[in-house]
């Protein structure tokens, strides 16, 4: 009986010096050295000057920033400030903010993707990162419940081709010319060189 007691005091004698050291290296770990004194802390204010550099928060989250650069050179951020609130800031090239947007839904409904913001649970969409504009599109959802049959998915795969107006691009070793869709298939136009 008296080791169980002796093995009970060690493993308490050395419970209370692992938690005093552990305090002891915590306390080291925070303080710089002497050399670095005057560096700020990034999270001791909203501004930080640095010699002639002066740093400026611009935007908090809760979670992880997401950023898509958009091809006139603006940086779009998207930030979740709250529960709820999810924000998109357009930052230009000169690192202005020169627009936002706010939306209020949970975090998990709105995907940023390339650029376009879709909210899952309203079924719509922003392009107000290309254009500017905050009116949303709304998103049709066909054979949402999945209980289309293969002849009525295939109905309405016809339909939207029959009425697209695009080509259909189809690169193959012959010729890499665009091939139109005809009613009963692709009509391959070849381009030959002109004779001298």
């Amino acid at each position: 009986m008296k080791i169980l007691y002796v093995v009970l005091i060690i493993v308490l004698v050395v419970f209370v010096y692992y938690l005093i050291s552990k305090q002891r290296n915590a306390k080291d770990e925070d303080q710089l050295a002497g050399k670095f004194l005057h560096y700020h802390s990034v999270d001791s204010s909203r501004t930080i000057q640095s010699g002639n550099v002066q740093m400026n928060l611009v935007l908090e989250s809760k979670r992880n920033l997401e950023f898509f650069l958009t091809s006139d050179n603006n940086v779009i951020v998207s930030a979740f400030l709250g529960e709820r609130e999810n924000t998109f800031t357009k930052i230009n090239a000169e690192g202005n903010i020169a627009d936002t947007l706010k939306l209020i839904s949970r975090p998990e409904d709105i995907v940023f993707l390339k650029g376009f913001i879709v909210d899952k649970r309203a079924r719509q969409y922003y392009r107000w990162s290309f254009n500017g504009v905050k009116i949303p599109i709304g998103i049709i959802a066909q054979n949402s419940c999945f209980d289309w049959d293969t002849q009525r998915q295939s109905k309405q795969l016809a339909d939207i081709a029959k009425q697209s107006k695009a080509v259909h691009v189809d690169y193959n070793f012959d010729s890499p010319v665009p091939q139109k869709k005809l009613e009963r298939g692709y009509k391959l136009h070849r381009q030959f060189p002109a004779t001298p």
